[in-house]
């Protein structure tokens, strides 16, 4: 399958990373992708497990609801109500990546712990936030579980809330850090 990831809006400069998981990972592994924005990133990896002939389930989970935090105004709402729409459109492609339209808690919250082969996080990137993403999701990833996000340099929060929770992660791009369970 040819990969159609430069006709969706989006920022990626972890191509690799995403590449090197699909290579890693065996058949019936389970990636979740919390903060998809338009899909760029997603049908990067959509492409990447399609043509690895592995049968890998890929989760992408993004606050595209109306369960948007309630001081975001109604106009707020109906933005997120689009971008559910458009990135439905856009990973059109690999109708097999399951969308879930939901805060990272929330959507954490569907999963069993120990169940995840790989989490990348790049969501909310407010310190209080990106906590909350890393407490959520940790518990769900099998051991020897990966853990990954973006924006490490970009972001205060991110720094500090990796920095905090998760010792001993390694970087590995200039943007994107990674912890091993």
């Amino acid at each position: 399958m040819e990969h159609f990831f430069k006709n969706i809006e989006g920022w990626c400069d972890f191509y690799d990373l995403y590449a090197d998981m699909v290579k890693k990972h065996a058949d019936g592994a389970h990636f979740v992708e919390v903060g998809s924005w338009k899909g760029h990133s997603a049908s990067f990896m959509a492409v990447e497990i399609a043509n690895s002939g592995k049968n890998i389930r890929l989760d992408v989970v993004d606050i595209m609801t109306e369960e948007a935090p309630p001081v975001f105004r109604k106009d707020r709402v109906a933005l997120f109500l689009e971008r559910h729409e458009e990135i439905k459109r856009n990973l059109s492609p690999v109708p097999w990546v399951n969308i879930i339209p939901k805060s990272s808690e929330a959507a954490a919250s569907m999963y069993s712990d120990g169940m995840l082969d790989f989490v990348y996080v790049d969501a909310d990137h407010h310190y209080e936030n990106v906590c909350k993403d890393i407490m959520a999701w940790i518990p769900k990833l099998k051991k020897g579980g990966i853990m990954a996000g973006h924006d490490y340099h970009n972001y205060e929060g991110v720094r500090r809330a990796v920095n905090q929770l998760l010792p001993g992660f390694q970087l590995v791009s200039q943007n994107s850090w990674m912890y091993v369970v």
